[in-house]
């Protein structure tokens, strides 16, 4: 329970708690609306007749162009704005353009629509992690941060679980007799159905309130940020840029280990859904929890070294995952898959309660969209691109892409877990 002070400043446990519980749900719909696309490859690939590095453009760039920008811009106004109003104006844009996906005609309009997938979903991270850190006092403020973070990482168990799936029902023919989408191919049909349940989230967001702004000591001046960034650079960047790196070997997980299964050990769409979806989710769940809990009580007794300390034991993690997906069996593939993972989710928690830690409330907003702009621009936009191009000019064989995957992500893990150990020194100096 928060103490008496906290509930002088603070809204009440249940208020907040509800506003964690429906932004939690929204990054659950919001992953699954920005991954999904990587259960839908081969079908993608064989109706519009474009190759793997084309639909690597689909999974990486076309989503993280406008994203990595327009959330520089989105964190600015989570700053300065109602953040609930921009989480609204987020998910209506980001369902729309999910929806528009399924009825792309050619590459280009599906790259269009993915831009505007992105520049919704650009909105949602910035805004709430400021909302929960203005709703949820500091002793509880990672476990409510990692239970959003949490479903980030369900979100993303949900988009292969749910793709392979209604991917697997509807090359099975279950939807021919409806009209309208009896009518569309299978993967358009999974997209349309991916992004209806904006409109129950739009529902949901309107009925949280805007938290007051807590200990912020005004609205604060872009140049005043800049100073700030800099003045604690020994810190900050190798934080940034250690959680952007590593997410380079995450988007390369996320969007080939699928086609992995598929093309070298040949399970099918539904398998592969189910399975690598209950990873992702008991992982993330196990993982969050955990960590989230664990963070607050390191900094207890560590302070932000401690916090820190916890995202080099999560980079540590992700060393075995990637090596088990050398060209070997599926049970090992998975289980690298499942290791690297849990090295991730504890990354992510305990960078982002450290960055909460180090960043002031008018800063809150931008500095979570600078965790988005380095995860999105190296992530994102390179993870996917760079897999495509190691199996295509580096190996030659399509079924070389566990290769590939361990080419892209053993450096960026080792990398990650150098700067980690950087940002660790430097806070305890």
């Amino acid at each position: 329970m928060a103490s008496g002070a906290d509930r002088t400043s603070y809204p009440p446990d249940a208020q907040a708690w509800w506003g964690v519980a429906v932004f939690s749900l929204a990054a659950i719909v919001s992953y699954t609306d920005r991954l999904i696309l990587n259960q839908l490859v081969d079908p993608i690939r064989r109706d519009l007749r474009i190759t793997d590095l084309q639909v690597s453009y689909l999974q990486g760039p076309a989503f993280a162009l406008l994203y990595v920008f327009a959330g520089l811009v989105l964190g600015r106004l989570a700053d300065r704005g109602n953040r609930r109003n921009l989480v609204l104006a987020g998910v209506a844009t980001w369902s729309l353009g999910t929806i528009a996906c399924a009825f792309s005609p050619t590459f280009w309009g599906l790259f269009a629509a993915r831009l505007c997938v992105g520049i919704g979903e650009a909105a949602l991270a910035p805004a709430v992690i400021s909302l929960i850190a203005d709703s949820v006092p500091p002793a509880r403020r990672a476990t409510a941060m990692g239970t959003f973070l949490m479903s980030c990482v369900i979100g993303t168990g949900a988009a292969i679980t749910i793709g392979g799936v209604l991917l697997s029902a509807a090359e099975g023919g279950w939807f021919a007799s409806l009209p309208v989408l009896g009518a569309l191919s299978s993967w358009r049909l999974v997209l349309l159905l991916a992004g209806l349940p904006g409109i129950l989230i739009l529902a949901l967001v309107a009925t949280i309130r805007e938290p007051a702004r807590q200990g912020a000591a005004g609205k604060g001046s872009l140049r005043a940020g800049a100073r700030h960034f800099l003045a604690d650079r020994a810190r900050l960047g190798p934080l940034y840029l250690g959680m952007g790196i590593v997410s380079i070997g995450d988007f390369a997980m996320f969007a080939w280990v699928p086609t992995l299964l598929s093309r070298r050990y040949g399970l099918g769409s539904a398998e592969i859904g189910g399975m690598m979806g209950t990873i992702v989710a008991v992982t993330g769940v196990i993982g969050s929890i955990a960590t989230g809990v664990a963070s607050d009580w390191a900094e207890r007794r560590g302070g932000l070294p401690a916090r820190l300390a916890l995202a080099m034991a999560g980079a540590a993690c992700t060393l075995p995952g990637v090596l088990l997906l050398l060209p070997g069996t599926a049970p090992l593939a998975v289980t690298g898959f499942t290791i690297w993972m849990l090295g991730t989710t504890i990354i992510g928690i305990a960078g982002v309660a450290a960055l909460q830690e180090l960043l002031p409330n008018e800063l809150r907003g931008v500095g979570m969209s600078l965790t988005s702009f380095f995860n999105m621009a190296l992530g994102l936009g390179l993870g996917p691109s760079l897999v495509a191009l190691v199996t295509e000019h580096v190996y030659g064989d399509a079924a070389a892409v566990g290769w590939a995957i361990v080419t892209v992500a053993l450096p960026a893990a080792v990398a990650g877990l150098a700067l980690f150990t950087r940002a660790r020194a430097a806070a305890r100096r």
